[in-house]
C-alpha cells in the first residue's frame, strides 16, 4: 500500500505544490466477511501506521537513495524478490477533494479539475493490482492481473465485488446518517 508523504504543512493554499513522494508498505489485512466488520482490524493497522511515522520516511529515504546509487538491475531484482512475498498491490489515490479553477495570470486561459484519473502501474512479481481512485462524487476502480492468475471474467468479477462492497456501505452509512436525523 503506497503511503503519500509530505516533508513540512503548507500554510496557505497558494503554498501548495504537488508532491510525488511515497514508499511501499507491506501490510498484513485480515478478512472479513464483511466491510462493516473489517473497520475494527483496519483502525488498528492505520494506528500502527501513524505511529510508525519514522519507519515510512526511512523507508521513502532508503528507496530513494538506493535507487540513486545502486545498478538498476540490482534494484529491479530486490523489487522482484521482496514482490514475490506479497499477494496483491493496492494503490488508493484521492484526487482534489472539490473541483478548482484555475486562471493562468498571463494568458488568461482557464484550466479546471473535474476529476482525476491516474493509473498506477507497478513493477515486480505482483500478480494482482487493484487501484481506487477518488475525486469529487466519483471513485473508480482499477484492476491489472497477469492473465495465469486471472481470466477477464474473473477480473470482472472482482471488480463488481469490490464495487457492490462499496455501495453497500455507502447505503448503509447513508442510512445510519438518516436515522440519526429522525
Amino acid at each position: 500500500i503506497p503511503a503519500n508523504l509530505r516533508f513540512k504543512a503548507y500554510p496557505t493554499r497558494e503554498k501548495v505544490k504537488l508532491e510525488n513522494k511515497f514508499t511501499g508498505l507491506p501490510l498484513t489485512v485480515p478478512l472479513t466477511s464483511s466491510m462493516e466488520s473489517a473497520y475494527q482490524p483496519v483502525q488498528k493497522i492505520t494506528k500502527q501506521i501513524k505511529s510508525a511515522m519514522g519507519l515510512v520516511y526511512a523507508m521513502y529515504a532508503s528507496s530513494f537513495w538506493s535507487s540513486q546509487l545502486l545498478p538498476r538491475a540490482t534494484i529491479l531484482k530486490g523489487v522482484d524478490d521482496t514482490s514475490r512475498k506479497m499477494t496483491i498491490g493496492f494503490s488508493n489515490t484521492p484526487g482534489p477533494l472539490k473541483q478548482f479553477r484555475y486562471k493562468h495570470p498571463t494568458t488568461g486561459q482557464v484550466s479546471h479539475s473535474l476529476t482525476s484519473h491516474s493509473y498506477v502501474m507497478v513493477s515486480g512479481q505482483l500478480g494482482i493490482i487493484l487501484g481506487a481512485i477518488s475525486s469529487p462524487g466519483q471513485v473508480k476502480l482499477t484492476l491489472q492481473s497477469d492473465s495465469s492468475l486471472l481470466a477477464t471474467e474473473e477480473n470482472k468479477g472482482l471488480l463488481n465485488l469490490v464495487f457492490k462492497n462499496i455501495m453497500g456501505e455507502i447505503k448503509r452509512i447513508s442510512a445510519l446518517e438518516e436515522d440519526k436525523k429522525e
